[in-house]
């Protein structure tokens, strides 16, 4: 199944992932299996961030809307790396506790790497 799920969808993934709540992620139609989150976060994350223009010096996407309510709050593209960072964070610490094998283990240090080179090359 190659879905492509929504910037709100990607954000409750790693909400979820953070909480460690797979019962509501939306990552659950992938079937089950760790690997296919990080597949997900890493497609996510190149897709979506190699083509975005640079943020105007006047404003940015996180701006909340003047209206009274905030449902209407847009992340920029740091704000969703410091999410998927927090998400890749708390899999690597399942994954090296309950499957300590040296595929998962690389895989998640390739992508916090590819995070690191997103954010052109700070690591925070």
């Amino acid at each position: 199944m190659n879905k492509k799920f929504t910037d709100e969808e990607i954000v409750e993934a790693a909400l979820c992932c953070t909480a460690k709540s797979c019962d509501t992620c939306p990552f659950t139609v992938l079937g089950i299996g760790f690997e296919k989150c990080v597949i997900k976060f890493s497609e996510y994350i190149a897709n979506n961030t190699k083509n975005e223009p640079a943020p105007a010096a006047t404003g940015t996407s996180s701006e909340v809307s003047v209206k009274e309510d905030t449902d209407n709050i847009h992340l920029n593209d740091s704000t969703l790396l410091d999410i998927c960072q927090e998400g890749i964070e708390e899999m690597a610490k399942i994954a090296l506790d309950d499957y300590p094998n040296e595929f998962l283990t690389g895989y998640i240090e390739a992508f916090k790497d590819n995070i690191k080179r997103l954010r052109g090359g700070q690591s925070d």
